[in-house]
């Protein structure tokens, strides 16, 4: 790329950079020595003129550059890109049996060396979505690599707002033949159906995949509370072994489509899903009856480090609330997925809550994202989802 726009980072903004994070933030740019375009490919130099990367550039955007590799001599074109994709898909078929089985993440944006994008498979068929506009470029590309590896459908998710972040529009549509929703597939012993073009993320946390299935061993004929059930994923599996359940969500289609998986799965009358805040919902009188297992995961609390001090209060005042009903010996699960709310933070944060009510818990495990969700150290924001699993004790 000889006739390359030339970026310069200001002095001391490289080293992050050049340790493998593939983000070039705005207030990180002292100067580009020509005209950019959203989408064009550029090189990284440092203050001293010391190369650093090739990437795409998006001026709108504050993170102004995503890096797709680091080596000067390499270049950047739908033969990289395609291998990618191809790369991402080996690292899945390491993981999991059958790739067309399942729900499974099948390429997990800067962690798979695509930044902004991310594509989810649902017996085979995919939803991709592209977050970066600069990476949009490169989208057909990327279809394309899909396409060759079998897939049954792929449709595009690009919405929310990251788009108007971007300087992009919102964008649904299909890239191969129009298929019908709902996708139906199998998680653990629960057949699931779910709406891309409605739900959240690709219609799916398929992120949350690893806490479900470290709980249900503890939900077996117990009575569980699900703080956040959303369309009822853990809900009707804990009733698959046998639990009694109230789950909570402020959706009502979420909570409409949970209703419809239990009935599916032939658990309706072990679930009672119900349209309530959580947040402000949950308080010393709400149940009559304790439970042996209470499973909190809110939203995102924290989205950015100035939301800390207040998502931290926020959180501690649930878990108290809720260890109000949990029967002595009970079993805590509590998430964040937020890549600001550090281990630390979450910890502290439930310890000052059990310390304020008087009890003790073990920790029984710190359960992180799945490994269809890879998380690299050179990119701490890979890593986002953070559980903690707690057994009271005596």
């Amino acid at each position: 790329m000889p006739n390359a726009v030339q970026v310069y980072l200001k002095k001391g903004e490289e080293q992050r950079i050049v340790q493998g994070h593939p983000w070039v933030y705005s207030n990180e740019i002292l100067t580009t020595n020509g005209s950019v375009k959203t989408g064009m490919l550029v090189h990284v130099f440092d203050f001293k003129h010391q190369f650093i990367g090739q990437g795409v550039i998006n001026p709108q955007s504050k993170i102004r550059v995503r890096l797709l590799t680091w080596k000067m001599e390499e270049v950047i074109d739908a033969s990289l890109i395609r291998k990618k994709v191809f790369q991402a898909i080996e690292r899945r078929k390491k993981i999991v049996p059958d790739i067309f089985k399942g729900g499974l993440r099948l390429i997990f944006s800067e962690s798979d060396g695509l930044p902004g994008i991310t594509a989810d498979a649902y017996e085979g068929h995919v939803v991709i979505a592209c977050m970066s506009a600069g990476m949009r470029v490169f989208l057909d590309e990327i279809v394309q690599a899909l396409k060759e590896c079998h897939f049954k459908s792929i449709f595009e998710k690009s919405v929310g707002d990251i788009c108007r972040k971007e300087g992009m529009p919102e964008i649904q549509r299909w890239w191969t033949h129009e298929q019908s929703f709902p996708y139906r597939f199998l998680e653990g012993q629960a057949m699931l159906d779910i709406f891309p073009d409605q739900g959240h993320k690709t219609g799916f946390y398929l992120d949350y995949r690893s806490a479900r299935q470290r709980i249900l061993p503890f939900c077996k004929n117990k009575k569980v509370f699900e703080g956040f059930c959303y369309e009822g994923a853990l809900a009707i599996q804990a009733a698959l072994e046998g639990a009694q359940v109230i789950g909570w969500d402020t959706s009502d289609r979420a909570l409409n489509q949970a209703r419809a998986n239990a009935q599916l799965n032939g658990v309706e009358s072990q679930i009672q899903f119900e349209r309530r805040d959580s947040f402000k919902e949950i308080k010393k009188d709400v149940f009559s009856e304790h439970f042996g297992i209470v499973i909190l995961d809110p939203p995102p609390l924290a989205k950015s480090v100035h939301d800390l001090p207040q998502a931290s209060l926020a959180l501690q005042q649930l878990i108290e609330a809720s260890l109000t009903f949990l029967e002595p010996g009970g079993i805590l699960m509590i998430s964040t997925c937020s890549f600001h709310f550090s281990w630390l933070i979450l910890e502290t944060t439930i310890q000052q809550a059990l310390s304020h009510m008087q009890r003790r818990f073990q920790l029984l495990d710190r359960i992180m994202q799945p490994l269809d969700h890879p998380s690299l150290i050179s990119i701490p924001e890979t890593e986002y989802l953070r559980t903690l699993l707690l057994k009271e004790v005596d």
